[in-house]
């Protein structure tokens, strides 16, 4: 879908519902503070507002992290 300097954004499918979904992949050598990134996902898991895009999930390998999203 986009690319930008620090990461990538994926159109995907969910394999149970088959709804759309954007995964953004980021580079965890370019994440500047893990301890900002994750206090950001703990606030997008809580939220659920009509004007924010929701979370789904996050995966976490040794090097990128994944965040699945609505689309």
């Amino acid at each position: 879908l986009c690319r930008g300097a620090t990461s990538h954004v994926y159109l995907a499918s969910d394999k149970k519902t088959s709804n759309k979904v954007a995964i953004k992949v980021i580079k965890k050598e370019l994440i500047i503070s893990h301890h900002e990134l994750a206090h950001e996902v703990g606030i997008l898991k809580k939220c659920r507002h009509p004007n924010i895009i929701g979370l789904i999930d996050v995966f976490i390998t040794q090097t990128h992290l994944q965040i699945v999203m609505e689309l």
